[in-house]
């Protein structure tokens, strides 16, 4: 398994100089290594996360870039975005507070390149996010 991660980790790497075919080999070498391992565990959602950024098929800054790496944080508000929720409403499904969903709603929209909630859900659906 800790090969199956040295190998997602350069995918990411690669990824990130703008070598997306070197990249997508070596997330396939993971994906070879992932199949014989009885419970790769959370190797599987690592993976995953790499397909969906090799899917979009461009190269990307490391988090400067849109679709950049959303924390775990990020990705349960972006989750209730669309749920059309207040943010104060968001707050309290997740046991935060408001500034702190603000804070993630910022990040998040800095992350995906947009100006608006609509927008970050549309571009989050691209990104097979959502």
């Amino acid at each position: 398994m800790e090969l199956s991660a040295a190998l997602l980790l350069r995918a990411d790497l690669q990824h990130t100089q703008g070598e997306v075919a070197s990249a997508r080999d070596l997330a396939g070498e993971a994906e070879r290594v992932l199949e014989s391992c009885e419970d790769p565990g959370i190797a599987r959602d690592e993976l995953a996360r790499v397909r969906r950024i090799l899917s979009a098929g461009v190269a990307r800054a490391p988090d400067t870039a849109p679709g950049a790496e959303l924390s775990e944080r990020e990705l349960g508000v972006l989750r209730l975005l669309p749920s059309g929720l207040s943010l104060r409403q968001i707050g309290g499904e997740l046991y935060v507070s408001l500034n702190t969903v603000k804070t993630h709603v910022r990040h998040i929209y800095s992350k995906l390149d947009a100006e608006s909630r609509d927008e970050a859900v549309t571009r989050a659906r691209e990104l097979d996010l959502l």
